[in-house]
């Protein structure tokens, strides 16, 4: 949006700018296919225009430790007056406070997980509602979100993707800072299998 010639910020740009430095590598870049990035205006508006929409499914990608859930937490504050669902499969694994993760209820708490976004998503059933519905996993591959993609689009949430970019150098920082102990082995190994994002994705790095 525009007054007087000055190009004003998205209420989610303006959210995403409470970040040190936040940059924005564009719709579909990888490091093995350099794409040029949009221009900001492009970006703005592309964001303007989602903001618009009333009900927005946000679905999040990125590695423990890289800065995800403190984008998901930025997101809900932002979202004044709206509706809000988190949905994060990790927070299944809490158990009186503590994070006590097992491996063999990992598939079950994923199904958990889809089944409350989606009957958070289907009680909304007329568009015209503010409504913010934030998928917060890690989704290193396109088919671990595939079925919010569907449920939100069936229910008319207008879906955005955002991945939070990381560098394999900053592996051992972000198993020391991410708060599930997430060991660094591991993240490793979610780096590896990670498919990088398609055109319909906004990457940022935070």
């Amino acid at each position: 949006m525009s007054v007087d010639g000055i190009y004003m910020m998205s209420p989610f740009l303006l959210r995403l700018s409470l970040f040190k430095n936040p940059y924005f590598i564009g719709f579909g870049e990888n490091p093995t296919c350099p794409t040029p990035p949009p221009s900001p205006k492009s970006l703005l508006t592309r964001f303007n225009e989602r903001d618009n929409m009333a009900k927005i499914c946000y679905i999040l990608r990125g590695l423990p430790g890289s800065g995800k859930s403190m984008l998901a937490e930025n997101l809900a504050s932002g979202g004044k007056g709206s509706r809000l669902g988190i949905f994060s499969t990790d927070d299944l694994f809490m158990v009186d406070g503590e994070y006590q993760f097992d491996p063999s209820k990992l598939a079950q708490n994923h199904a958990y997980n889809l089944r409350n976004a989606t009957q958070f998503m289907e009680s909304f059933k007329l568009p015209n509602q503010n409504i913010n519905c934030i998928i917060d996993n890690t989704n290193t591959q396109h088919w671990e979100y595939e079925k919010y993609v569907e449920v939100a689009k069936k229910n008319g949430f207008m879906v955005q993707i955002i991945t939070v970019e990381w560098n394999i150098n900053d592996i051992p920082l972000y198993a020391e800072r991410n708060s599930h102990g997430v060991p660094e082995e591991a993240i490793y190994r979610m780096a590896e299998r990670w498919e990088y994002p398609s055109l319909d994705n906004v990457s940022i790095r935070v």
